[in-house]
């Protein structure tokens, strides 16, 4: 008896399982139900992802800290006053 060969793993970003009331519960990693289908994403390309927006808005709000106080001292510099 020969020794099976190891099964590489694939992980898909994301699946579709196929619509309820079909015949058979099948997958595809192709959306080829259209638009029917059950969309499955991995966690962890979601925890990645809020990760991403929580950098984002952290970003966002230094940003837009600056961005006032720029504004401050333009008013500022218009109205003949010292920044």
């Amino acid at each position: 008896m020969t020794e099976l060969e190891p099964v590489a793993r694939i992980e898909h970003e994301r699946i579709w399982l196929a619509p309820h009331g079909e015949d058979e519960r099948t997958w595809c990693c192709d959306d080829v139900y259209e638009g029917d289908g059950v969309e499955y994403v991995l966690a962890s390309r979601l925890s990645d992802a809020e990760a991403r927006i929580a950098e984002l808005e952290a970003e966002n709000a230094k940003l837009k800290s600056e961005r006032q106080g720029v504004e401050k001292r333009i008013l500022s510099a218009l109205k003949g006053g010292d920044a």
